[in-house]
């Protein structure tokens, strides 16, 4: 996982406030919210509630996944599964645009909005557990190893 800075980024809405970038936020069983925020390192931690961890969302399109670092270890309640990644989840999620050049999070494109959540109504969970959603990837994951097999079989 490489390293980002959470500076202000060059690339921004020009109705915006200049220490401010547009994000989409998405709460655990809550729907998503466009709003606007400092991108800063308190102010990422303030809305994940604690010390967070970047993931490329896609890396074509240039957006990050913001989210508690220790969601498991905090008790926090899955947000999103990602069979693709084998992966959860969990606690509050930022999604931010991303500047490769200068490694900052910066606004959101209206594209990029429009990427984000079809890829968070793909993936969202309502009132599930950590380890409910585990199960759950696990069943989606057996599921495509099954239609997999089926298909090489044929």
């Amino acid at each position: 996982m490489q390293n980002k800075n959470c500076n202000v980024g060059k690339r921004r809405s020009e109705n915006l406030p200049k220490d401010k970038i547009r994000v989409v936020f998405k709460d655990v069983d809550k729907p998503y919210e466009v709003k606007e925020i400092s991108s800063d390192y308190k102010t990422f931690q303030q809305h994940v509630k604690g010390v967070f961890q970047i993931l490329p969302l896609s890396m074509e399109d240039n957006i990050d996944i913001i989210y508690n670092d220790c969601y498991l270890l905090n008790g926090m309640r899955a947000n999103l599964i990602l069979p693709e990644q084998d992966n959860i989840l969990g606690g509050p999620l930022i999604f931010a645009g991303y500047e490769p050049n200068e490694g900052d999070n910066i606004s959101l494109t209206d594209e990029q909005i429009e990427i984000v959540k079809k890829f968070i109504h793909a993936h969202e969970v309502y009132n599930m557990s950590i380890i409910e959603a585990y199960y759950t990837l696990q069943e989606i994951q057996a599921t495509k190893s099954e239609t997999e097999a089926e298909w090489w079989t044929q």
